[in-house]
């Protein structure tokens, strides 16, 4: 039974319909692009960490509009990222 990261992401759309996007700094998947966020710390939501790991990444100030789900991404070593995804609206930064 493998074990649980909990993580966030964000969804966050322009005017113009582009997606904001990182290009991640660490494993896994270093160099690639991704969506912004990362883990949920203990005692935050993920509400809470989907807001405050944008801002880390992208020093935009956001807020969540909707859930959009939920999706699982294995790791080599056995564990499991398990991401709730957010569509979030910028307002700030």
């Amino acid at each position: 039974m493998p074990s649980f990261v909990r993580a966030a992401g964000a969804i966050a759309l322009d005017g113009d319909g582009r997606l904001l996007v990182v290009q991640r700094g660490r494993a896994p998947a270093a160099g690639s692009w991704s969506l912004p966020g990362g883990h949920v710390e203990d005692g935050e939501t993920p509400e809470q960490a989907v807001v405050r790991e944008t801002r880390e990444e992208t020093g935009l100030i956001v807020e969540v509009v909707r859930r959009v789900g939920t999706l699982r991404r294995p790791t080599a070593d056995g564990r499991e990222f398990l991401i709730v995804v957010f569509l979030v609206e910028v307002s700030g930064g």
